[in-house]
């Protein structure tokens, strides 16, 4: 057998040494750019975060990430999910704005998948118009009053009701009646009137108070309730009304029962000239009944 050449030899070795390069540099030409795949890599976590937080309703923060992930690509369907956010986030105009930056932009949408997402856009326009009736309506309306101004409609407190009686008389004149006993007797009058008032109040106030409880079984109703606040009142009146009465009585018996004295000389010689003022009050929450003169 002929021994090969050299030439041969050469040949073959320089194929075994070259076999793992040209296989290297086959390998390295299928894997893709490192640089798209973490690119990749990262949009995919961040669109898995945005789903994660609008899930939870945390659409602020979806929207956010929804936005960088649409600058980065350019793809529509990130403007549909801003669109979704803003619409739970209830900001009709940029929702309606985003959804229909989407139908402009997305190609090939079914005509089920363009009916959903304007859908979205008729919600948000019927939102839009709610939303400008609650504005038109609080502009239009008063602003309520502050606690220092007065309410037209709060009546001013009444003042403490004043009242006085005076008697006065003269020097004493032949035949005329004695002015003390007069005055007593006046008062007296006054008091017994008085009386007679307290004493119709406070019969009423028993009635509505008798009647309030017919209304107040287990817990009172609003009828109940107004009967027994007009129940109070009138047992007011009557309280004020008698304590009137009682002390007119007093300084009706008073003048009658010193009536004696009004004809006899005074250490001066002068004539007598007795006064007597008489002076209930009677307020919003408290009666007064005052005295005074000269004799």
């Amino acid at each position: 057998m002929r021994a090969p050449g050299w030439g041969a030899i050469a040949l073959a070795a320089a194929l075994v040494v070259g076999a793992p390069t040209i296989g290297a540099g086959a390998a390295r030409a299928a894997e893709p750019p490192p640089s798209d795949s973490s690119s990749a890599s990262g949009r995919g976590e961040r669109e898995a975060k945005a789903r994660e937080l609008f899930a939870v309703g945390q659409y602020r923060e979806a929207l956010a990430l929804y936005g960088k992930l649409y600058a980065d690509t350019a793809h529509p369907t990130y403007l549909r999910n801003i669109g979704r956010c803003y619409q739970n986030l209830r900001e009709p105009d940029k929702a309606i704005s985003s959804f229909e930056e989407y139908l402009r932009q997305a190609k090939g949408l079914s005509p089920e998948q363009r009916a959903v997402v304007e859908g979205y856009i008729r919600e948000m326009d019927e939102l839009k118009r709610k939303q400008q009736e609650t504005a038109d309506a609080t502009a239009t309306k008063p602003p309520p009053p502050t606690r220092t101004e007065a309410r037209a409609d709060t009546p001013a407190p009444r003042p403490a009701a004043t009242a006085a009686v005076t008697v006065e008389r003269a020097a004493p004149e032949q035949g005329r009646a004695r002015p003390r006993r007069t005055a007593g007797l006046v008062v007296g009058g006054l008091a017994v009137a008085a009386l007679g008032v307290g004493g119709v109040f406070g019969v009423l106030a028993i009635q509505k108070t008798h009647d309030s409880d017919q209304h107040c079984k287990e817990r009172c109703d609003q009828i109940g309730y107004s009967l027994y606040q007009q129940a109070k009142t009138d047992a007011r009146v009557a309280d004020v009304a008698v304590g009137v009465g009682l002390a007119g009585a007093a300084v009706a018996a008073f003048l009658i029962f010193t009536s004696g004295s009004d004809d006899g000389p005074r250490a001066d010689g002068a004539a007598a000239s007795p006064r007597v003022r008489v002076v209930p009050s009677v307020g919003v929450a408290s009666a007064g009944l005052s005295l005074g003169g000269t004799w």
